[in-house]
């Protein structure tokens, strides 16, 4: 993400802030600076996270009347998380057995939870959000599933005549 160009007198400082959309990872800070035709630069990885996070996994593609089993992984970055509630959204292509579980940590470290789901007779895309919620933190992932069927009915049909008497 470029912010742009900014100008400093001498002596001055300034802070830039901005938004990263829902990201977990690292990313590189870089700067350039630029005076009388002499430049500098200076670079740093951060971390980007969260006191609670979370990763869901699905498969790449769903079947019609498909039940599956989606593991959520839950993360717990810090001695304040407690009790996480993981609650599930779909769209109408999908209905999930139970849509909300509730977890305890006793310690920092992860959890998975499960939630089975059952594919509705329906092709198109398929948009599941999972969320996770403890206390004021909350942290959300949004998929999305082609549902289609992979091997479609094929019907073969051949024209003929059979005369009369014979087999």
């Amino acid at each position: 993400k470029f912010l742009g160009t900014f100008t400093l007198e001498k002596g001055q400082h300034a802070t830039h802030s901005f938004t990263i959309p829902n990201y977990v990872g690292s990313v590189r800070l870089m700067v350039v600076a630029q005076h009388d035709g002499q430049y500098g630069n200076a670079e740093k990885d951060i971390t980007v996270k969260k006191p609670s996070m979370l990763l869901a996994t699905l498969p790449r593609m769903f079947s019609p009347t498909e039940e599956i089993e989606m593991p959520v992984t839950i993360f717990a970055m810090e001695p304040s998380i407690k009790d996480v509630q993981v609650s599930v959204e779909s769209n109408e292509f999908v209905q999930f057995e139970t849509k909300q579980q509730t977890i305890h940590f006793s310690s920092i470290g992860d959890e998975i939870v499960n939630f089975k789901l059952r594919v509705n007779r329906k092709t198109g895309i398929a948009k599941i959000k999972v969320k996770a919620v403890s206390g004021n933190e909350t942290s959300y992932q949004e998929l999305e599933v082609d549902v289609r069927v992979p091997n479609p009915i094929i019907s073969q049909t051949k024209d003929f005549t059979i005369e009369a008497g014979t087999n």
